[in-house]
């Protein structure tokens, strides 16, 4: 687990209570640069957690109605879902990811960095209601 990055998530989604939304990975561009300013953004909790580890954020596909969008994280040459790469950044298990990254409530978001922000290896999904 990277206890360390789960910290800045933690911080960054406590202070900035309108950057995290649910529904789409990026909202208010179609790309977002590396350590650009997120005025005028929001963010889904993988989008966070690599936009907070230094990539960039773009929109791949489905910027037409009848596709569902994808988005590409990139740092240095590499490259992956933005989906994929936070989970890996974070070290989570298949479980945790779908739980934290499949759209859970806010609070229940706050619940699970508190516990691996806290140094636990996998998220007690039963200590945490939606």
């Amino acid at each position: 687990m990277n206890r360390e990055l789960a910290q800045k998530v933690l911080r960054t989604i406590k202070q900035r209570t309108n950057l995290l939304v649910n529904d789409d990975v990026l909202l208010g561009s179609n790309l977002l640069e590396a350590r650009a300013p997120l005025h005028g953004i929001t963010l889904s909790v993988p989008g966070v957690v690599v936009y907070l580890s230094g990539y960039s954020i773009e929109r791949v596909s489905g910027t037409d109605e009848n596709r569902e969008p994808e988005f590409e994280a990139r740092k240095n040459g590499e490259s992956g879902t933005v989906w994929e790469v936070a989970q890996r950044l974070l070290d989570l298990s298949p479980t945790d990811a779908n739980n934290l990254f499949g759209a859970p409530t806010n609070r229940a978001v706050i619940a699970a960095f508190e516990q691996l922000a806290a140094g636990a290896d996998r998220v007690d999904w039963s200590k945490i209601r939606n």
